[in-house]
């Protein structure tokens, strides 16, 4: 491939990446989902680049045709040296997620962070990590993982999804004061931004919520 067609393609890439984080705040209560699409994002342009390598074609037509559990851990074991064995992992882990199997991929997440620890998703494993915390009930852990996480990666666009996590965990909680607090600051520092409806609509719920609670204590 020419210099000047490998710019281009690294310039769409860029330019779809805001694309991708409007695509998050719209879509903020499904995160696995959005890290999924920016990971065929990414690498669909490595696939790109690669092409001429047969495994790494084999991969990535393998896991276009992947169905279930087993087809991902295949892919995982079988093209360990491609970058869809990244990519299958965190399918995996996204997979046991949904299904409910919590304790699965907290395992396939920490294993992830394990074995690619300078892969571009393991800032989104470890959130996905966190978040299974959450769904499994160690709503105390969470909430520290979720500070924790915020402080290392401030900047990083996932903090935000961090935050809601926090204001989450701070609702099961019965922290609901605090859980408000955590939207407002938003609200007041981000007038215009993405997140503000999904902030929003998050503050009206704790307020319903805190309502309910004082409504029998008024009778």
């Amino acid at each position: 491939m020419d210099e000047e067609r490998m710019k281009a393609l690294k310039s769409e890439f860029h330019e779809e990446y805001p694309e991708f984080i409007s695509f998050l705040a719209s879509h903020g209560k499904n995160i696995v989902t959005g890290i999924l699409l920016a990971a065929l994002v990414y690498f669909g342009v490595k696939f790109y680049f690669a092409r001429e390598d047969g495994s790494v074609s084999q991969a990535a037509t393998a896991f276009a045709q992947a169905k279930s559990i087993e087809d991902l851990e295949r892919i995982r074991l079988d093209y360990k040296s491609t970058p869809t064995a990244a990519l299958a992992s965190m399918s995996l882990a996204k997979a046991y997620f949904d299904a409910g199997d919590y304790d699965m991929a907290l395992g396939a997440y920490m294993e992830f962070q394990t074995k690619f620890p300078d892969h571009p998703l393991v800032i989104s494993a470890d959130l996905n990590r966190i978040s299974c915390l959450e769904s499994r009930g160690q709503i105390q852990e969470a909430l520290s993982s979720y500070d924790v996480f915020m402080a290392a990666n401030p900047d990083h666009f996932l903090a935000i999804e961090a935050m809601f996590g926090r204001a989450r965990c701070l609702e099961k909680l019965g922290l609901f004061n605090k859980a408000r607090t955590v939207y407002e600051d938003y609200m007041v520092a981000n007038p215009r931004g993405v997140w503000f409806p999904r902030a929003e609509e998050s503050l009206e719920e704790v307020d319903r919520r805190l309502k309910a609670a004082a409504a029998p204590a008024a009778k």
